[in-house]
C-alpha cells in the first residue's frame, strides 16, 4: 500500500473474527475503507473479479469453496 494506513475501530473485531473463523464478511457503504482494512489485516487476499482467474474462482466457489480460503 502506498498511503499510510489509518487504524479503524473495527480492526480488533476483524482480527478476532479472522482468528476464530478464518474468514469474515465485511459490509458497509462504498468508500468507507472495507477493502483497505481487510488488506491490512488479512494474511491473504483473493479478488473474485480478477480477470485472469475469475472463471476458475467461480467454479471453485460452486464446487469446493474451502479451496478459496486457504492461507498463502
Amino acid at each position: 500500500m502506498n498511503e499510510k494506513y489509518l487504524p479503524r475501530i473495527a480492526d480488533e473485531k476483524l482480527k478476532l473474527g479472522l482468528a476464530t473463523s478464518g474468514a469474515v464478511l465485511i459490509v458497509g457503504p462504498k468508500w468507507c475503507g472495507k477493502t483497505r482494512t481487510a488488506e491490512e489485516i488479512s494474511k491473504s487476499v483473493l479478488y473474485m473479479q480478477d480477470p485472469g482467474h475469475a472463471e476458475a474462482y467461480k467454479l471453485l466457489a460452486d464446487t469446493k469453496p474451502s479451496k478459496l480460503l486457504t492461507t498463502i
